[in-house]
């Protein structure tokens, strides 16, 4: 257990150093399952994978904000359920000014 603490600190330190491959890291650890997360929120493919890289990229802007990987963690899924929930108002506008 302590060594899977220590390979998590190595990462968000990198991270927060702008170290290229701990983004790489972080979006291999977490995009898949966030894809997942807006899909049941959104039910649009393409929105989804737009909306998951949205959140990486955020992330990646606001690199040195994170103390810990759950603080990482939690702004990914945070941001990601404003975003949808942007994305559903969006499109529940657009269809009553079509109406």
């Amino acid at each position: 257990m302590e060594s899977k603490a220590k390979e998590g600190e190595y990462w968000i330190n990198a991270f927060r150093n702008g170290d290229d491959p701990s983004l790489s890291y972080f979006f291999k650890l977490y995009s898949k399952s966030l894809g997942y997360f807006a899909f049941r929120l959104v039910q649009d493919k393409l929105e989804d994978e737009d909306i998951t890289e949205e959140c990486f990229v955020k992330v990646w802007e606001r690199r040195s904000d994170f103390k810990t990987e759950e603080n990482l963690k939690a702004f990914l899924y945070i941001s990601c359920r404003n975003a949808c929930l942007d994305y559903l108002r969006r499109i529940k506008v657009k269809s009553a000014v079509q109406y």
